[in-house]
């Protein structure tokens, strides 16, 4: 079993956020949850990327959260998953990992 990470970046149409904080849009993620390992840890990150400075590859990490994949298929229902975002957002660049915070987000259906 390998322990290295398995990116898989899955992009969505751009949509500036405004006063209130929605995103209505699905993602497809290319793997299927029964054919990972128990272990798998499943890392969801969420990035806000302005059109006028992705020249500059400039990005703000809006929420970064992990679940175990064997949890979050208690979770899914139907193929819906809500996300919703906490008022404790941290805005990170992309390579600082360690400052990312743990829960910042919550899972309903």
């Amino acid at each position: 079993m390998t322990t290295n990470p398995w990116p898989l970046p899955v992009t969505s149409f751009y949509k500036s956020f405004t006063r209130h904080w929605s995103w209505n849009t699905r993602i497809m993620l290319p793997i299927l949850f029964t054919g990972l390992p128990r272990p798998s840890v499943l890392m969801l990150q969420l990035v806000q990327r302005n059109p006028a400075v992705v020249a500059q590859d400039l990005a703000a990490n809006v929420l970064a959260d992990w679940r175990r994949a064997v949890q979050l298929l208690q979770h899914v229902r139907y193929d819906i998953l809500a996300l919703q975002v906490k008022q404790r957002i941290s805005y990170l660049s992309g390579s600082d990992m360690k400052k990312m915070p743990h829960r910042p987000m919550s899972l309903a259906l």
